[in-house]
């Protein structure tokens, strides 16, 4: 409907606009026949003028003093007479003035100067356009002597302004505002209407022609608002009708479109964005509750995708770094014996008591390194795994037991609640990833006012054991890191500690959640997915 009615309009503003360039061509023909025979008279008076006898001798009398007042008045009657002339000037061959009417000599060379005059003087007729200020049209005759016409004495100017040229032109009355331009054929602006407040809100349709004699282009602007007025009223009413139809249509539309169509967009667009690797995207559908089920499955596959991705990254590192780990603690670990030894030696046989100090700090130190050439060879060559039975009850207060003299030092109260249960794991293992998980958790608070909440309990086919501290936390630009190699927000850390634990969380097939806020703690969830939930014999 909206295509019928546009085709319908365009059809009939093709007709008008056809019958009214037609009529608009014609008017700017009379038009510019109006100007060149303005033109052609202007010109024939100016030809005219400088075969009169009183113009010719008035040169020769201007060498001599005679009869120039005559001339004068002859010349300003003349010109009150014709309403074209703004001035009329002889000037010799040099470009000097002999007389000029009016008879002020103010401004005489405004639109000519004595070099233009001299170079002028060479051409019969000449046809100036000054078009800076106010436009006009300056037309330079030469004067022949009166006795021999072929000998130059001097030259007739008339300075005609440019509205004189166009005052049919300019004074055209169509009705309505029509936007008027003249042009040279340089885009110069020789008249233009000025522009009222109605015209700057017009759009115009634009005619024009050519005024060949002095390369002029003649412009007119008609308002297509005046122009296509009935068309537009035909359009308006043919729109109104059509719009009324397509918006019934387009509401039904609608309707099937969020019914069916944009929610299957929308699962489209989301499965691409998964394909990209953005896991973070999430589908949300606003309605059609059968495709709602299907976006919250793809939702949490993409979720399951992401947490397994993160643990491949995560395993890749742990692979890499452990070849690299071993390759080191084989290499530093005899080494450091040796030097242990040697330094014990020292520390026996020496007795000046500060090289003794020195040699025990040193023994000290290569404990330390001991200790982490340990760690490495735990983390690149971890236990051989024995999945057992174990009562997590007995593991969780084993690790407590490890750790007790840390707590009592920082004065950390313990709360643990436990529900009765066996999980499939290394025990062992279990134990190290438990003691490691409290050991992060006892630094973390501070001392005297440290809380650390161990919390088990059946959550639907899964067993999820809780550890809760209320300590510094982990910035959530860094919690994704904490296990990874050599990663520690403490000063004094080695950074492998929980990257063991992430290895025999893998082996055992504990999976994990941890959530932390600066400023409030962290809590670290394990995952058992394969357990036996009963009570525990003590026999």
């Amino acid at each position: 409907m909206i295509l019928i009615s546009y085709y319908s309009s365009y059809i009939a503003s093709k007709s008008i606009n056809e019958i009214t360039e037609k009529q608009i061509n014609e008017l700017i023909t009379g038009i510019s026949n109006q100007i060149v025979s303005t033109y052609d008279k202007m010109k024939g008076d100016i030809f005219q003028m400088a075969d009169n006898p009183m113009i010719q001798l008035s040169f020769l009398q201007f060498k001599y003093g005679q009869r120039m007042n005559l001339v004068r008045d002859k010349l300003a009657l003349y010109r009150s007479n014709n309403k074209f002339y703004e001035r009329i000037t002889l000037f010799t061959g040099d470009g000097e003035p002999v007389l000029t009417v009016p008879s002020i000599y103010k401004n005489l060379y405004k639109h000519v100067d004595k070099l233009f005059l001299r170079e002028i003087f060479n051409y019969d007729f000449y046809l100036k356009e000054d078009l800076e200020g106010e436009k006009f049209l300056v037309m330079i005759k030469r004067v022949y002597d009166f006795e021999d016409n072929t000998l130059p004495v001097g030259l007739l100017v008339f300075e005609i302004p440019a509205k004189k040229v166009l005052e049919y032109f300019i004074n055209l009355d169509l009705g309505y505002s029509v936007l008027k331009v003249v042009e040279n054929t340089d885009k110069k602006i020789i008249y233009k209407t000025p522009i009222t407040n109605d015209m700057a809100n017009s759009k115009f349709k634009i005619y024009q022609g050519e005024v060949s004699f002095l390369n002029w282009v003649i412009k007119l602007g008609i308002p297509e608002h005046v122009l296509f007025k009935d068309v537009y009223k035909l359009r308006n009413k043919s729109l109104l009708f059509s719009f009324i139809v397509s918006f019934i249509a387009f509401i039904v539309a609608l309707y099937f479109v969020q019914r069916f169509l944009k929610p299957i967009k929308e699962i489209i667009y989301g499965t691409e964005k998964f394909s990209h690797g953005d896991f973070d995207y999430e589908i949300k559908l606003k309605s059609g509750k059968e495709l709602k089920v299907l976006a919250e499955a793809i939702n949490k596959m993409s979720k399951r995708l992401q947490k397994r991705q993160n643990e491949l990254i995560q395993a890749n590192k742990l692979a890499s770094l452990g070849l690299l780990a071993a390759g080191i603690a084989h290499e530093v670990k005899n080494p450091l014996a040796g030097i242990r030894a040697t330094v014990q030696l020292m520390h026996k046989k020496s007795r000046d008591e500060n090289l003794k100090n020195m040699a025990e700090n040193v023994i000290n130190e290569i404990d330390r390194l001991n200790k982490i050439v340990n760690d490495l060879l735990q983390f690149s060559k971890p236990d051989e795994i024995h999945k057992e039975r174990c009562y997590l009850g007995d593991v969780i207060e084993k690790s407590i037991n490890l750790v007790r003299k840390k707590i009592e030092e920082k004065k950390i109260s313990v709360l643990k609640s436990v529900e009765d249960s066996y999980v499939i794991v290394d025990c062992d293992h279990l134990l190290h990833i438990i003691i490691n998980i409290l050991l992060n958790s006892i630094s973390a608070v501070e001392e005297g006012k440290g809380e650390i909440k161990i919390l088990g309990r059946v959550s639907g086919s899964k067993y999820v054991l809780e550890i809760i501290d209320n300590g510094v936390g982990i910035p959530e630009d860094k919690i994704e890191h904490v296990f990874d190699p050599f990663f520690s927000l403490k000063e004094d850390g080695t950074g492998l500690g929980l990257s063991i634990v992430y290895t025999l969380m893998q082996k055992n097939g504990i999976k994990y959640d941890i959530k932390s806020k600066r400023g409030e703690g962290t809590v670290l969830k394990l995952i058992f997915e394969d357990f036996v939930n009963e009570k525990h014999s003590d026999s």
